[in-house]
């Protein structure tokens, strides 16, 4: 198994860590890359994400090595976790604008997301165009909602947000595991 994980920036990042630390205990001989976006970087330690992974690239430096191309080659799959609602509209869109964009075009169906959004911006036709978009495309998008506290009011709430342990990975070995 050798998957590539995209933190973008939302709050669930900070949840990455653990899992990244149980995948690695549950699959000794895995190989992980992780790239995280300047965003996400307000969530997670750099030092302990690259304890947990064999390589570790910060996706908006400027980068010489075309890591698009390599990663996409030696990797079987992309999982972005946590993808926040502009993120999944760059992705529908097809723009290139940073390594995490460009990496979202490289693997295509080999892509796993998790959405991390609020309900309002969830439901935004705009948003589940962009979801419908990347489902036709191949692309397998989590949607199952869960109960999670909204930042902004501590209330507990309903939404589309990275799940459980468990429901993670059952969701990238779906993709992952040939």
């Amino acid at each position: 198994m050798k998957i590539v994980f995209a933190l973008t920036g939302a709050p669930a990042a900070s949840r990455m860590p653990e899992y990244l630390a149980r995948l690695r205990n549950a699959y000794e001989d895995a190989t992980f890359c992780v790239v995280v976006s300047q965003n996400a970087r307000m969530f997670v330690s750099e030092t302990l994400l690259r304890n947990l992974c064999e390589i570790y690239i910060n996706a908006d430096e400027v980068q010489v090595h075309p890591w698009h191309i390599t990663l996409a080659e030696e990797f079987d799959t992309l999982v972005t976790s946590p993808a926040s609602a502009g993120r999944i509209g760059r992705f529908a869109a097809g723009l290139g604008i940073d390594l995490i964009d460009c990496l979202a075009l490289s693997f295509a169906s080999r892509h796993c997301i998790f959405p991390s959004t609020n309900p309002s911006m969830w439901d935004a036709p705009v948003v589940q165009r962009n979801v419908a978009t990347l489902i036709e495309s191949g692309v397998r998008v989590w949607q199952e909602s869960s109960r999670c506290v909204e930042l902004s009011t501590g209330m507990l709430m309903d939404a589309v947000s990275v799940p459980s342990y468990d429901k993670w990975l059952r969701f990238i070995e779906k993709v992952s595991i040939k």
